[in-house]
């Protein structure tokens, strides 16, 4: 059924995608730059936030540990980490090219911090009931970071630089639910 709707979609985009070209007058067309106007600055404050992130995450050491070995008294701090970024980047206002995105960030640090809360509360096993809704969530930033790289290219060179931020690049771009592993890469600095 996912396949079905996920079809359906696509020829959608395709179909809207097509009539854009059709429809498209080359002297009002908007230029690569034009479609990326804002990046920059958003780029810069969303790093700086996430650095900001990243190094209280580095501080905990939690890169570096298996999520099963962490206390619960460490799983009320990765919770306050994830809900400082989330209100860092609340306060950041996205272009509009970026601002779906921007959005299931915000929403995806919600979830990383009610789940943490959670677990520090009700032990690991109890992550077994944000499965579907971190699926859900992970599939919905897939999709928005790729309209905002179709708007804008460049976004892509930005958001390598976010996804780096925790030393590994997590572009998982697999259907929902299909098997996929995220490509280790060199930790960050």
């Amino acid at each position: 059924m996912k396949r079905v709707f996920g079809m359906i979609g696509t020829l959608l985009l395709i179909v809207v995608l097509a009539s854009r070209a059709v429809s498209a007058n080359p002297s009002t067309s908007a230029t690569p730059a034009a479609s990326c106007e804002g990046l920059d600055a958003y780029a810069a404050a969303m790093l700086k936030a996430g650095t900001v992130w990243a190094d209280a995450m580095k501080q905990e050491r939690f890169f570096e540990r298996d999520i099963q070995t962490f206390s619960n008294p460490e799983w009320i701090i990765f919770a306050e980490i994830s809900e400082a970024l989330q209100t860092a980047i609340k306060q950041i206002t996205p272009p509009p090219f970026a601002a779906a995105w921007h959005q299931t960030q915000i929403e995806a640090l919600g979830l990383r911090s009610s789940f943490a809360r959670t677990v520090a509360t009700n032990g690991l096993f109890a992550a077994l009931a944000f499965s579907d809704q971190i699926d859900k969530s992970e599939a919905e930033v897939i999709k928005q970071r790729r309209q905002a790289e179709a708007a804008c290219p460049a976004f892509a060179d930005f958001h390598r630089q976010w996804d780096l931020l925790d030393g590994n690049i997590d572009r998982v771009d697999a259907t929902p639910g299909a098997a996929a592993t995220p490509t280790q890469a060199t930790p960050a600095p």
